[in-house]
């Protein structure tokens, strides 16, 4: 029986904990798993601008640089704190 070849296993979800377990640019997947939220969220905010991102050459992929991703943390972090969230 022919099918599409073997499956890989699903990746166990690796918990991000530092910034030097990213490559410099991360695309939305990786982004995702450091946000904890879903591609699609990471790729909306990027199209509105919330959340810093490009185009990669020659591509439709979204790309973020590592530091980036951290500042807007940072920034979630003083807003959720103004908002009395800690």
């Amino acid at each position: 029986m022919k099918g599409r070849g073997p499956t890989r296993p699903k990746q166990p979800f690796k918990q991000i904990t530092s910034m030097d377990q990213l490559p410099l640019l991360c695309t939305a997947d990786e982004a995702a798993r450091l946000l904890r939220c879903t591609v699609d969220q990471v790729q909306k905010k990027a199209r509105s601008g919330e959340l810093p991102g490009f185009k990669g050459a020659a591509s439709t992929a979204w790309l973020f640089r590592r530091e980036k991703l951290f500042e807007y943390i940072e920034k979630l972090e003083k807003e959720g704190t103004h908002r009395g969230n800690t």
